[in-house]
């Protein structure tokens, strides 16, 4: 973007940050992206006198987990993962929906957890969050409610997905669904590294 004071770092750049992050993690969610690269955000300026680097920090990974195949980015997925930036930074202009933001800062805390077991946790809390669940119903409105994102004819699955987040809750261990393929269950080391 232009600037007007191109040698100074200052919100200008604090705002395109934030966009490029926003744009990483539109395609995050956009596919199964994964790298064994060490992600980082560059900030500078390009004067009369060439391009200069200011600023380098680390971008978080998401941890895809064991056998799931990853995606190539395509121009499709960069095109949705640019609708999501967009989206998120439209939305986060607003203050009245601070349950949605407090969603989305647990999910981006989750897809950089290494325990299987916590990310279960926070993404089924993130689903919480989403479906607003009276007190004492949580259950009951868990398995009813994620027809919206799942249809109606999962709800097993659903519910054994809450009660394994319960179980992790209160640190209880949980039985891997029966139905569950051997490459859909993690390593037993995953939840330690």
């Amino acid at each position: 973007m232009d600037s007007a004071e191109p040698g100074v770092r200052d919100h200008e750049n604090k705002q395109l940050d934030s966009a490029a992050m926003r744009l990483f993690d539109g395609l995050m969610l956009a596919g199964n992206v994964q790298t064994t690269a060490t992600l980082i955000l560059l900030g500078g300026a390009y004067q009369q006198d060439g391009l200069t680097v200011r600023s380098i920090s680390d971008l978080r990974r998401p941890l895809i987990p064991a056998g799931v195949d990853h995606d190539d980015v395509t121009a499709d997925m960069t095109a949705l993962a640019y609708r999501h930036m967009m989206g998120r930074i439209n939305f986060e202009k607003t203050t009245s929906y601070d349950r949605i933001t407090r969603v989305r800062f647990i999910f981006d805390r989750a897809v950089v957890t290494p325990s299987v077991h916590e990310r279960l946790h926070q993404f089924s809390r993130c689903i919480e969050g989403l479906i607003l669940p009276n007190v004492g119903k949580t259950e009951k409105q868990f398995v009813s409610r994620t027809e919206l994102f799942v249809g109606p004819s999962h709800h097993d699955i659903m519910r054994t997905l809450y009660q394994m987040r319960s179980k992790v809750e209160h640190m209880h261990e949980y039985d891997w669904p029966t139905g569950l393929a051997e490459r859909d269950r993690p390593c037993p080391s995953a939840a330690t590294r």
